[in-house]
């Protein structure tokens, strides 16, 4: 009768090489998909509830000057590391260039939805921005912007669709900014006229 070890030794002497090949594949493999995996399409959003009406928070991101946008440190009441310039246009297709306050650099930006019914913007990156964002893959990056009645509420979103890659920094993958962006949208709506019988409410 084999002990153990010897029924361990011939249960490798029985494997090929072509055993041992195919084996050393399916490892291979398996470790593509799991790199194949992290590089995946990601999203990042925040969103909160205000006391104000659609229309109100709709007027704040609708145009593409976003006048909610505040660039500089949170310490000083700023929500962004970057300030707006040439905005050009109006509503789907309007361009506008985002720069740096620090003057690292500057990049182009497209709206490519603005849907007036729904209440959602959408924009896109037309130019690689500076460090440390230009970890962002410019070619799939879709940020949106949307409202949402809740209730006696409403909700604003902002968020965005992207592929991850290393050295993004952590105010963008932890929502940081969007959610300073979402208060800010809350605090200029509030400050924004009530339409009344205004078509853009949400059915």
């Amino acid at each position: 009768m084999e002990t153990d070890v010897q029924q361990h030794c011939s249960r490798i002497a029985r494997f090929s090489e072509e055993d041992i090949f195919a084996c050393s594949l399916k490892i291979s493999l398996s470790k593509n998909s799991i790199q194949t995996y992290s590089n995946m399409s990601a999203n990042v959003e925040k969103s909160a509830e205000f006391d104000v009406k659609p229309a109100q928070a709709w007027a704040a991101i609708s145009d593409f000057n976003w006048k909610f946008l505040k660039a500089g440190p949170p310490e000083e009441g700023g929500n962004s590391p970057a300030d707006i310039k040439d905005v050009k246009g109006k509503g789907k297709g309007a361009t506008r260039t985002v720069f740096m306050m620090d003057g690292s650099g500057e990049w182009g930006e497209k709206q490519t939805m603005h849907d007036k019914k729904k209440m959602r913007v959408e924009y896109v990156i037309t130019s690689t921005p500076p460090a440390p964002f230009d970890a962002i893959d410019k070619d799939t990056f879709v940020c949106y912007l949307t409202v949402e009645a809740v209730g006696d509420k409403t909700k604003v979103t902002v968020g965005a669709n992207y592929d991850p890659h290393e050295g993004l920094p952590p105010p963008f993958t932890e929502g940081l900014m969007y959610q300073g962006w979402v208060d800010a949208i809350g605090a200029t709506a509030a400050n924004e006229p009530e339409e009344k019988g205004c078509a853009c409410t949400i059915s």
